[in-house]
């Protein structure tokens, strides 16, 4: 889990009150190297043997917490699932902070403790928590939720290490008032992030670290701080991070504030550091033939613009503006010079990385420069999929985290939970009592520092509060949650094996696994379907009205779009099929039977009527021959949905299940032509006419997942569009244009489409579906783990924290890259080129060294 920043303006205010204006004149040394230490009645249960960390006894944690830069302890006391994952994590991060002059720290609780400083420390520590002190005065606890991986540990340290050189800003008008006390005088990165304690958090604290004497650094997780600045529109709720330079000391009014730029880059360490280098570079420089420090560096494009005397005011209404947004990402020349007879006055060139050079050919503006520059400098490539595997547990640093987006997602989530009804938590005591006694029981299975369990709880909480009825108990509700990280033992006898998992108990303690989508409507719908009991027995022909148009005297079923209704005959095997079928479908569909006696005029006695609520098209559907329960369901399930319904990720697998072209409208929802584009594919759906096809819709409207589509199947997307999508043999077919979406022109372009009459728009490219970035491959890692447990116990005293796959070579080039970066970036801070503010850690010993030897004098101010 990320961490939210109002912890840390509590904690600018905690250091604020406690050590202001306080000069601290002495260094704390320390060695690296990790010492032996039995402070138990040897029954310890510590097993994990850390290379980085610092195993404390009573002294030493006094030393640690008095220390006068951040030191952070955890407190053990019990072995939990996944905590060997953590420790890995906390001890890499040690050797990596070991650099910054800060330390992480271990205190064993576990056993009988002989120390009484720690027994004490143990009484009061808290085993979830992770506990950061300067100077005897405990920062912050930071959950293991929020500690649980190199980047979440890293960035969450370096940011309470760096609390007065990096501003926290959480209002645009704290903004605009940083932007006017520095202007003339210093430059600001401006940072935006979705969320706290991600890799993007941890590079750019890195950054931070080696020019903070040189600019003034920022970080906010309030979009609403940036609103003003380059491109600020493009930022989502879904960006994980942005970055601008505002160019405050030279580019400053009191309209418009200081110049910003928008970072267009890739978001590593590499990348920033490369960045952060080449802004020292001159903005402009005059082009010499015989020297050009920007193509001699071989790994940064160079824009060259020649003009004659004559186009010299032309050219400079160019330069003052692009000069800031190349700024740091390509170096820019410009050169007047006596251009030859038919040469092109002005001349813009870009020389990319590589070498392969590119002429500017449009009209000379502004505007069709810029768009030049960005699609050949800043348009990102895709990238090559890259899988992982690796032959220890824990994570990998060098992955940007595998789950990053879930990650933040999940911090939003959780920030916006409200004020939904809290969901009961069971223990070992409650849990068995609670499943076996109550007739339905829920429960959500799940670990804290899981970052999908957390992206869950949400959703969860929602679907609780759609589902109370107004003066319900909110105790007798149905869903409950259990926290594994807690309660193992409950966990481990229940068999569950990943997170987040759900269970429903039923009738005593009989027990099926939840498996339809983690989302709080179909949650919602499957818990009020469980409510009703079914199937429900319409005991009149009132009622029998009532249900196929929807209405229920309980208003919880209205979430329900699918409505089934047996109207039988006399033979009993027919309700028999009937009721096996519901069982099978009862948390999808609500079932209903016509009870004997009851004359249901405008149903078939003997047949199945299927509802469909939302279908504008065909709404029922009767099968009324071979009723048998397997007929049944297959009848259901293949008109589940709506004729032609909306295209989501809820319902995509389920239609893609069944192997058979889609037809795509792309239409603008609310316009004037979109009635009579879909009464055009209601038509042929009805007529039966294209048969073999899955029609379905996707608006436009603020709709970006549909939007991309579009772009990916042809090169102009025009709305409105029709495709048909052949995923088997990768084709995609497209007819755009309202004029050609017409009833009569429309439905021989699909015929002729199936009958392979006309070429395709786009192939699609084949290959594997594979995440967008690095990942692991879990199935390989099963796979190497079952190989493992009949191969005897290797040897793991130095274990590996590594990624391994088949270019393991190139895996430890990367990592020796980013410690050569970062080794450079700590030299640049110690070197002190910059003149002005004292540094934080003077003399930073490297991974493995024994100790810094220089007296640090620095004050702490707001």
């Amino acid at each position: 889990m990320a961490f939210s920043m109002k912890f840390y303006l509590t904690l600018a205010l905690l250091i604020a009150s406690s050590i202001c204006q306080l000069a601290v004149t002495e260094s704390v040394q320390e060695s690296p190297e990790t010492k032996s230490l039995d402070n138990t009645g040897g029954d310890s249960t510590l097993t994990f043997v850390p290379k980085y960390v610092k195993l404390l006894d009573g002294v030493e944690l006094g030393k640690f917490k008095a220390s006068p830069s951040v030191s952070f302890v955890y407190y053990y006391k019990q072995a939990v699932n996944g905590l060997d994952s953590i420790f890995k994590e906390y001890d890499k991060s040690a050797g990596y902070l070991n650099a910054y002059g800060l330390s992480l720290g271990l205190v064993d609780c576990s056993g009988s403790l002989t120390d009484e400083t720690l027994k004490t420390a143990c009484d009061e520590a808290d085993s979830t928590q992770i506990y950061g002190y300067r100077q005897d005065t405990v920062l912050l606890a930071l959950g293991l939720d929020s500690m649980f991986d190199v980047n979440s540990i890293m960035s969450n340290v370096l940011q309470l290490a760096l609390l007065d050189e990096v501003l926290i800003v959480q209002t645009k008008k704290n903004r605009e008032e940083m932007e006017h006390d520095n202007s003339g005088q210093t430059d600001i990165i401006y940072s935006y992030h979705n969320a706290i304690g991600t890799y993007e958090h941890r590079v750019f604290m890195e950054i931070a670290y080696a020019y903070q004497d040189k600019y003034k650094f920022v970080v906010s997780t309030e979009q609403s701080t940036i609103v003003g600045l380059q491109d600020a529109e493009l930022v989502s709720e879904n960006s994980v991070v942005a970055m601008w330079v505002l160019y405050c000391r030279e580019k400053y009014s009191a309209a418009t504030g200081c110049r910003s730029v928008n970072y267009r880059g890739e978001f590593n360490l590499l990348s920033l550091a490369t960045f952060f280098r080449q802004l020292n570079w001159p903005k402009v420089a005059e082009f010499k033939a015989d020297s050009n420090q920007c193509e001699e560096a071989q790994e940064t494009p160079c824009i060259y613009i020649f003009h004659s005397e004559a186009t010299k005011d032309k050219v400079q209404e160019v330069v003052d503006s692009l000069q800031f947004d190349v700024h740091g990402m390509a170096g820019l020349f410009v050169q007047q010079m006596e251009l030859m007879d038919g040469q092109t006055d002005p001349q813009l060139d870009i020389a990319k990385i590589g070498g392969e050079q590119v002429a500017f050919k449009q009209d000379w503006t502004l505007e069709n420069i810029e768009a030049f520059i960005s699609f050949h400098i800043f348009s990102v490539s895709d990238k090559e999929h890259e899988e992982v595997t690796m032959e220890t547990e824990g994570n990998n640093e060098s992955i940007d985290s595998i789950d990053d987006m879930v990650v933040h997602v999940a911090y939003e989530m959780r920030r916006t939970i409200g004020k939904a009804p809290t969901i009961p938590a069971l223990t070992d005591k409650t849990f068995y009592p609670t499943v076996t006694g109550r007739k339905l029981t829920i429960v959500l299975f799940y670990i804290t520092f899981d970052s999908q369990s957390m992206l869950f709880l949400g959703p969860y909480q929602e679907a609780k509060q759609a589902t109370l009825k107004e003066g319900e108990d909110p105790s007798a509700h149905p869903l409950m949650r259990m926290d594994c990280f807690d309660w193992t033992d409950i966990c481990a006898k229940e068999n569950i094996t990943t997170y987040p998992m759900i269970y429903i108990y039923r009738d005593g303690g009989k027990r099926q696994q939840y498996r339809h989508a983690f989302d709080k409507d179909v949650l919602a719908r499957t818990v009020s379907l469980l409510q009703a009991e079914q199937p429900l027995m319409l005991k009149n022909e009132e009622e029998v009205e009532a249900f196929v148009k929807g209405r229920f005297p309980d208003d919880r079923h209205q979430m329900v779009d699918n409505l089934v209704l047996l109207n039988p005959s006399k033979s009993q095997k027919e309700v028999k099929a009937f009721k096996e079928a519901a069982r099978a479908l009862e948390t999808q569909m609500l079932f209903a039977i016509v009870s004997p006696g009851v004359n249901a005029k405008t149903h078939p006695v003997g047949s199945v009527l299927h509802v469909r609520l939302n279908d504008e098209y065909q709404p029922t559907e009767t099968l009324s021959e071979n009723l048998n329960a397997q007929s049944i369901q297959d009848f259901l399930l293949k008109g589940q949905f709506n004729l032609l319904p909306e295209l989501t990720h809820l319902n995509f697998p389920a239609l893609y299940a069944r192997k058979q072209p889609f037809g795509i409208l792309f239409y603008e929802s609310g316009s004037e032509d979109a009635s009579s584009q879909l009464l055009t594919i209601g038509n042929i759906i009805k007529t039966n006419k294209a048969p073999g096809i899955i029609f379905c819709k996707m608006s436009m409207t603020g709709n970006k997942v549909a939007e991309a589509i579009l772009a990916n199947y042809t090169q102009e997307p025009i709305v409105p569009s029709f495709a048909v999508v052949n995923h088997q043999k990768g084709q995609v077919y497209v007819l755009q244009g309202a004029d050609v979406l017409s009833d009569g022109m429309l439905l021989p372009w699909i015929q002729d489409v199936q009958d392979g009459s006309l070429p395709p728009t786009k192939v699609l490219e084949k290959g594997v579906w594979k995440p967008s970035g690095r990942h692991y491959n879990f199935l390989a890692l099963m796979d190497k783990d079952k190989a493992k447990k009949k191969k005897q116990m290797r040897d793991d005293e130095e274990f590996d924290y590594g990624a391994i796959d088949e270019s393991d070579d190139s895996k430890k080039g990367e990592e020796e890259s980013d410690s050569d970066i970062r080794s450079t970036l700590l030299g640049l801070q110690q070197s002190r080129l910059y003149s002005g503010k004292s540094h934080k850690a003077a003399t930073m010993p490297s991974m493995g060294s024994t100790k810094g030897d220089e007296k640090v004098v620095r004050h702490t101010e707001l």
